[in-house]
């Protein structure tokens, strides 16, 4: 007989030998996959774009395989069910499409082709996955996505098996959009020195302000607020701000009905 354990006082047994040999399926480690990246076609906030995809693979795994992509929870794809398409870079692999699933997960099955062969001549481990995952939407503000998460799977006898897995800890930040001006600032009263005086900003935004947002305004040096004025004066009739969001050269508005984007 033949037995291994896992510590040195031989209380952990992983496997022994009597007659073939048993191994634990609980003792079992996937591989570990390595350079995980995610890249977005555009990376400006609130924009439905592609992401591309890579990963490098520690083990091979069946030609009709499986990858689940668990996507970063920022990003919002189809509904459950929906079909998306995928496209490959290179050769690296021959699915062109993949289904969502609930968790933000993408699955592609028969990822280099129906049949069960394993490549270990084209495709031998480490080798690089490179595809582009079609449809989703960026985060709706400038902040991370969030993680990456990513599994192989073999296909024995139609069963899916995991090889190798691997997660990022975080993964991109999309860009912010502009604020235009659509005219000149007016003035009511701009050759008075030192008296009130009331601004007109008029401008668009690149994206949708939600209901709940926030819109800063940052004044030239030279002008300056008085918050219990600004307050009274019925600046924040249609937007909300209050006292303490309001200094000599700023005033942030809580926006209490959504701002269209343009």
């Amino acid at each position: 007989m033949i037995e291994i354990y896992k510590d040195k006082d031989f209380k952990r047994k992983i496997a022994y030998q009597e007659e073939g040999g048993y191994l634990p399926a609980t003792s079992l480690q996937s591989g570990l996959l390595d350079e995980l990246d995610i890249e977005p076609g555009n990376t400006g906030v609130d924009v439905k774009t592609g992401h591309r995809i890579a990963f490098t693979t520690a083990h091979t795994f069946s030609n009709n395989g499986m990858i689940r992509v668990y996507m970063p929870p920022g990003i919002q794809l189809k509904e459950p069910g929906s079909t998306v398409e995928i496209e490959p870079i290179g050769d690296s692999i021959e699915a062109t499409t993949g289904t969502v699933f609930p968790g933000n997960i993408v699955e592609i099955r028969d990822v280099f082709g129906p049949d069960s062969t394993v490549d270990d001549d084209l495709r031998k481990a480490p080798y690089t996955i490179d595809f582009v995952i079609k449809g989703g939407t960026n985060p709706s503000s400038a902040r991370d996505a969030g993680p990456l998460k990513i599994v192989t799977y073999t296909n024995i006898d139609g069963k899916y098996y995991i090889v190798d897995e691997g997660e990022t800890v975080d993964s991109f930040v999309p860009g912010p959009g502009d604020v235009r001006a659509t005219s000149p600032v007016t003035v009511s009263n701009p050759i008075t020195y030192n008296k009130d005086s009331t601004w007109t900003l008029k401008f668009t935004t690149t994206n949708p302000v939600p209901i709940g947002g926030f819109v800063k305004v940052e004044l030239p040096p030279q002008v300056t607020l008085s918050p219990s004025t600004t307050i009274s004066g019925g600046s924040c009739r249609k937007w909300s701000c209050e006292a303490n969001d309001i200094t000599p050269t700023s005033v942030i508005f809580k926006v209490t009905e959504k701002i269209k984007r343009g």
